[in-house]
């Protein structure tokens, strides 16, 4: 049987693998000793601070603790909308004075715009694809007209030529 070779398995036995994967401690953001010394330092964990607390829940630290981000409530979301609409575009200080006016995190503000024109500039998309494919439809019918008058005429035309060869003979 042959057997080819990789730097991942081990000789033995396909089965055996060599794993050259590293383990961090996320906890404290050092650098982990491995089998051959100590990682390059691009292969540091990520900070605590930038680590979602479990799974699903965005936090942010504030003085060392834990805070859990707030959720909108209805009228700040149609306050936001009600933004959104006036101008799409964010500035620092339009964020900064919705952010003050409706008791919530500048980068909350951020982040809802963002998701809100990635939004809108999907209903964009399924609007423009929408009237392409009506005018494709409307295309596509003409064509199956033009090929029905196509056979048509071309019925008539070896109908003619068949009555001229008649007449010729």
């Amino acid at each position: 049987m042959e057997c080819w070779s990789s730097p991942f398995i081990n000789g033995d036995s396909s089965s055996n693998f060599i794993y050259p994967f590293h383990s961090f401690n996320n906890v404290s953001g050092t650098m982990v000793e491995t089998q051959g010394g100590p990682l390059h330092e691009h292969y540091y964990a990520a900070p605590p601070a930038m680590v979602e607390s479990s799974y699903g829940e965005a936090s942010n630290t504030v003085n060392g603790y834990e805070t859990k981000k707030k959720k909108m409530t209805s009228e700040q979301l149609k306050l936001l909308e009600i933004s959104f609409q006036e101008e799409m575009k964010l500035d620092p200080d339009r964020k900064m004075k919705l952010s003050k006016e409706l008791g919530l995190q500048p980068r909350q503000i951020a982040v809802w715009f963002q998701n809100r024109k990635a939004r809108w500039k999907n209903k964009q998309l399924e609007h423009l694809y929408e009237s392409l494919r009506q005018e494709f439809d409307v295309v596509c019918r003409e064509k199956k007209l033009l090929q029905e008058e196509v056979i048509q005429l071309r019925s008539l035309i070896r109908e003619n030529g068949s009555q001229q060869t008649w007449e010729t003979a």
